[in-house]
This record gives structure tokens, sequence and C-alpha cells, in this order.
């Protein structure tokens, strides 16, 4: 029931999941609910910090090991300090609305189990990873058929094509300037 909850939130949110890919179980499940592209590709960033490699060869989720749970509350730690905004005194830890998570995140420590102070370290991690992946915004020139730039009507309609916002910005550039 745990697993299938957790496919159907997958599918609600439009989510990945990085889990702990030591753990059996999620990977079987979404296999056999053909929904293992609902979990992400072990990220990049982990092949620096393992040491044992045979860990790797899991294409899913990320190796619950001690390193990598050490490394992934650093990056809870970074996070928890960094400002909201630049030049701002509010950071990220005053933001959090979870206060079971804020109380895991005070009272944690070695020897505890603390499933969010862990799944936030997973998030991350995967944060982490995907912040080298810059999306590129291509502008896609419009082309047209030349079949329809025979047609007289259609080309007069495509040539006086104009930016519908136009007069929006030049209001606000009046206002600015």
């Amino acid at each position: 029931m745990y697993y299938e909850n957790v496919r159907r939130l997958l599918l609600y949110y439009n989510a990945k999941c990085n889990y702990e890919n030591n753990m059996k179980g999620l990977h079987t499940y979404m296999e056999f609910k053909n929904c293992t592209y609902l979990l992400c590709d072990t990220p990049a960033v982990v092949n620096d910090k393992i040491f044992d490699k045979s860990l790797l060869n899991r294409k899913k989720g990320t190796p619950g090991t001690d390193p990598i749970n050490k490394w992934g509350r650093e990056l809870i730690l970074t996070w928890l300090l960094t400002p909201v905004e630049p030049d701002s005194e509010i950071m990220n830890l005053h933001k959090i609305r979870s206060i079971p998570l804020l109380q895991e995140l005070i009272y944690w420590h070695k020897e505890g189990n603390f499933d969010r102070v862990s799944s936030l370290g997973m998030l991350m991690i995967l944060r982490d990873d995907m912040a080298k992946w810059i999306p590129e915004m291509e502008k896609k020139k419009e082309t047209v058929s030349p079949f329809f730039m025979r047609q007289s009507i259609f080309r007069e309609k495509f040539l006086e094509k104009k930016d519908p916002f136009a007069e929006i910005h030049k209001m606000r550039k009046l206002r600015r300037g």
C-alpha cells in the first residue's frame, strides 16, 4: 500500500523519486507497475562520493551509504543557511512549514531514525545534481510551408502579425522614462 501511495503521488505531482536504492522493494514494485520512469537515475554527482563502485551498478536511486548520507546532511545545512533572496536576512530555514521536519532537524543524532531528514538529504542530492543543468530557451523561428506562403491571404496575415503585447511594453517604457 505504501509503494502504491508513492507511485500515485509521483504521478499526481509529475515528480521523480530519488530513493535509497539499497532498500529493497520500491524498484521491484515500480517495475511490476511499469513505472520505473518515475524513479530518478542515479545522480552523476554521487560517483565522486562513492568508494565502492559496485553500488553504482544500480541504474536508479542513490545508495544510502554513510558518506552519502553525511554529504546529504551537509547539503541540507548549506541550504538552510542560504538567504531566500540576495541581501535578505530571511533564510530558507525560516520558510520551512513542516514542524515535524524542523523537530527532526533539531534532534537529529546518528543512532536515531529520522526519515524526514533522510528524504530531505536525498532531495538535496538530486537538487545538487540538477543544478548543473540549465535549460536553454531557444527562440524557435517560425517557418511556414512554401505551400501556404504561395496563398495570398495567408501571406498577408503572416506578414502583418505583430507582438500582441507591444502596446503594453510601450506603456511600461513611458511610465519608467
